[in-house]
């Protein structure tokens, strides 16, 4: 990280990554852990992106917990920091996973205009996958 453009954005996406593999071991402790030090990093550099990101993923770590209620709220704010940057890729994922938390907690109206939003901004993006 040393030897990057930006050596803090970079160790923050290095710590990011880490964290969401150890969700993917369901080793939620360290996931938290990891992703709470790149979001730290983070809003410190003021990076919209990636404070995005690390909130998506701790989303994506409270819906493996079990923790639907938390999912949602950090989908929620991650949607906030995405529509601030416009990408329309970031848009369509979190929209997805709004779409898919919103359905399990039978918020069946957010979860058809998650949804929705996803498939515009799939189409956007071209993505026949999302």
């Amino acid at each position: 990280s040393e030897q990057s453009y930006n050596p803090r954005e970079f160790e923050a996406k290095i710590l990011k990554n880490i964290g969401a593999t150890y969700s993917d071991l369901k080793d939620f402790r360290n996931a938290r852990l990891y992703l709470n030090k790149a979001e730290v990093i983070a809003r410190e550099i003021n990076h919209n992106e990636l404070i995005a990101d690390c909130l998506n993923n701790r989303g994506i770590l409270y819906e493996q917990a079990d923790s639907v209620a938390q999912a949602l709220e950090m989908y929620t704010r991650a949607l906030t920091y995405y529509r601030k940057i416009g990408n329309p890729e970031r848009l369509a994922l979190v929209y997805i996973n709004l779409g898919v938390i919103s359905k399990n907690l039978n918020k069946w109206t957010i979860a058809k205009e998650a949804c929705d939003s996803a498939l515009y901004y799939s189409r956007v993006i071209g993505n026949e996958f999302y």
